[in-house]
């Protein structure tokens, strides 16, 4: 076997190894998700272990005392791996999730080298919807792997020669993955690369010329500056709405109400965290009258839209916001009220574990400080069962704000909850 032979045979191979190692992500992430179990981490297992055993083959092959495959070709050897890797999906239950065939034209289509078609981008964006509508239902944990991969075969396609209207889409595409992609970082309390990945979406907005999709970006940009999010307490209000300022300048007539809304909603808190009641309460109503006037209003599929980050973008979320901007104002007793209405109506664990965060904070501000300690603990449960670690430190900064009780058993209680958390 030829070096040349070698390097030919070694790019393919690695072709395969990539697709098979996004599949098996795919896969794990997928089954995970239809049937929450114990059997996950042991799957992961051994996804990383066929990776292993992948890179080792792939070794020898590359290896100059290698040997190529003989009796078959690279394109029929590619047919096998494809129809294996069919029936290994089929073992681990992918279809119960997304079409098979979906998957293995979304591995198989972006590895490719023939040009990138309307069929392939389609796909790409179908599986991104199954992906965020898992937004609110599935810890961050879960959903970062495959959506890293995910990420990984869209960008791919940029590198390569597309039509105009091609790049548009699969830029647009880009940037919905990176936006998710960052928000799962967010979630999981890395900064960094939350950062990052926000950058990314917002460039590939500006490439894509959506400027719905870059409003989002910059408005989910502004969290990183928020306060609300902070284990101190302290942030950058002052930038934070810049960003927001930026995403209302940029948004589109057409954009769909729930990120007007959201938009509307963010702004508000963030004068509440700059002392500003009068600026909470004008753009808090500017949030609650665009949902009612748009009620039952349709949007585009994706990540920040129908099905997506924006899925569940109602009263009871809207009010979740409300009654954080009303315990950053210190009236305690108004949010209490608001945020056991949206409590009664939140099914999903990280709005939940955020909503009692926010209720142990107005029970401090009150002095009620066994309810808070109890209830800062519902949080800190559901913040830990699902990998919420943005949870956890926001409930760090509701504990930073109760140093007055230090001595009292509650409050030491918790501490050791906390410090439990952390190991």
């Amino acid at each position: 076997m030829s070096s040349e032979q070698a390097g030919s045979g070694g790019n393919t191979l690695r072709g395969h190894l990539q697709a098979i190692e996004d599949q098996l992500a795919d896969a794990v992430c997928l089954v995970s998700l239809v049937r929450p179990n114990p059997a996950a981490e042991h799957l992961r297992r051994n996804v990383r272990a066929a990776r292993d055993a992948l890179e080792a083959a792939l070794e020898l092959v590359t290896s100059d005392g290698g040997t190529a495959p003989s009796g078959a070709s690279y394109e029929e050897t590619d047919q096998m791996e494809r129809r294996d890797l069919l029936k290994l999906g089929s073992v681990l239950g992918v279809a119960a999730m997304a079409p098979l065939e979906l998957l293995e034209r979304v591995t198989h289509g972006a590895g490719r080298s023939a040009p990138v078609d309307a069929v392939l981008l389609d796909d790409l964006a179908s599986l991104t919807t199954i992906y965020a509508s898992k937004y609110d239902q599935v810890s961050p944990t879960s959903l970062s792997q495959p959506v890293a991969a995910h990420m990984n075969r869209v960008t791919r396609l940029l590198d390569g020669s597309l039509s105009p209207a091609a790049r548009r889409k699969a830029s647009g595409l880009a940037g919905e993955v990176a936006a998710f992609a960052g928000w799962l970082a967010f979630l999981k309390d890395q900064r960094g690369a939350a950062r990052a990945h926000f950058a990314l979406a917002r460039d590939a907005a500006h490439e894509a010329e959506d400027d719905a999709l870059k409003a989002s970006v910059l408005g989910s940009m502004s969290y990183l500056c928020s306060r609300t999010h902070s284990p101190t307490g302290h942030g950058d209000t002052a930038t934070a709405l810049a960003l927001i300022d930026q995403a209302n300048a940029t948004i589109p007539d057409e954009a769909p109400a729930s990120l007007r809304s959201w938009l509307a909603a963010r702004q508000g808190v963030e004068h509440a965290a700059d002392g500003d009641e009068d600026g909470y309460f004008r753009h808090m109503d500017r949030a609650k009258t665009i949902l009612r006037d748009h009620a039952g209003e349709t949007t585009p599929q994706g990540f920040f839209s129908d099905g997506g980050r924006f899925a569940t973008w109602d009263e009871a979320l809207l009010r979740g916001f409300e009654g954080t901007g009303l315990v950053l104002l210190g009236r305690a007793a108004e949010a209490q009220a608001v945020l056991w209405s949206t409590l009664a109506d939140t099914p999903y664990s990280k709005r939940r574990s955020t909503t009692l965060a926010d209720l142990a904070a107005a029970y401090a501000q009150q002095s009620e400080v066994g309810q808070a300690c109890r209830t800062a603990k519902d949080s800190l449960a559901i913040a830990t069962e699902i990998g919420f670690s943005l949870g956890v430190q926001r409930l760090h900064g509701v504990r930073a704000r109760m140093h007055r009780w230090d001595g009292d058993p509650a409050v030491r209680d918790l501490d050791a909850e906390l410090a439990k958390a952390a190991a």
